[in-house]
Formats: structure tokens, C-alpha cells, sequence
């Protein structure tokens, strides 16, 4: 089960990935984020309705001073038998 879901994460993250990198990076805001995780379809298989997961994404700057490099966060937690699963992927954007 666990390897299925994990299947399933990767195939929809690696799809939101290759869209960030076609982005501007300016344009690669956790709200933009959110919205290429909504235009996947990863929300319909990953809801608290449907099966008690989630997905959460972030972005972080790599340092303060500049703004060239951003971390981008994307974690599915789910859940199997009793036991919360967290998944976590992360890429980085370079400002080219």
C-alpha cells in the first residue's frame, strides 16, 4: 500500500516539478505552488474527505541577503492503519 502511494506522490510531484522549472522565478510563490498541485489532480487523490491525507508545500529562500536561489517544499501525509505517514520532496529554482 504504502509503496502504491508513494508511486502515485512522486508521479504528480515530479509533473509539479517540471512546471516550476518552466516557470519565471519570480512567478514561483506558494500560491502558485498550491495552484499547480490543484491543476495536477493530486488533491483528488490525496483529501481528508476522501482518505485522511493532505499535502502541504512551502518555499524558502536559501539565504536572506539574496534572492537566487528558492527551496521548494511539497509533503504528502497520509495515513495507513493507525500510523501517519509524512512524505516529504523537495527541488530547488535557480534565478536565471
Amino acid at each position: 500500500m504504502q509503496t502504491k502511494v508513494h508511486q502515485v506522490a512522486v508521479g504528480c510531484i515530479t509533473e509539479i516539478f517540471e512546471k516550476i522549472d518552466l516557470e519565471n522565478y519570480e512567478k514561483i510563490t506558494t500560491d502558485r505552488v498550491k495552484e499547480m498541485i490543484n491543476e495536477s489532480g493530486m488533491d483528488s487523490y490525496f483529501n481528508e474527505e476522501k482518505n485522511d491525507s493532505y499535502i502541504e508545500c512551502s518555499i524558502t529562500n536559501y539565504s536572506a541577503e539574496n534572492d537566487i536561489v528558492k527551496k521548494i517544499n511539497i509533503t504528502v501525509i497520509y495515513t495507513v492503519g493507525n500510523q501517519q505517514i509524512t512524505f516529504p520532496i523537495s527541488k530547488i529554482k535557480v534565478k536565471e
